[in-house]
């Protein structure tokens, strides 16, 4: 059997609590985003991940805050905004730490108001 790397092992990182953000809907009231991010990444990775999770948090609400309520609501969107968000956060971390570190990111709640 092959041995694998422990290091290059897979793990899901919870972005908590609840990442909550405001998005201007089309009335121009203001509208809610309740969303559960996780971010893959390696285990080597985590603890970089972990320390950076405000720069993240800041990343996500300002990215999410700024979409327009149409494509925020498109479920065929959802696999979009999904990669965008992992692009912006790879890009931070390239700028702080000189690697991508993640190599994904999931919504397991996207919950607008």
């Amino acid at each position: 059997a092959e041995e694998v790397d422990p290091g290059k092992e897979t793990v899901y990182v919870m972005v908590e609590p609840y990442l909550i953000t405001n998005f201007v809907k089309k009335n121009g009231r203001l509208g809610f985003l309740n969303t559960l991010p996780r971010i893959i990444t390696t285990k080597a990775n985590k603890a970089l991940v972990d320390d950076n999770m405000p720069l993240i948090k800041d990343f996500l609400v300002e990215y999410l805050g700024s979409l327009p309520e149409e494509k925020l609501r498109d479920i065929k969107q959802r696999s979009v905004i999904q990669k965008e968000a992992m692009q912006g956060i790879q890009k931070l971390f390239k700028e702080e730490v000189g690697k991508p570190v993640i190599t994904g990111l999931i919504f397991k709640k996207f919950l607008m108001m």
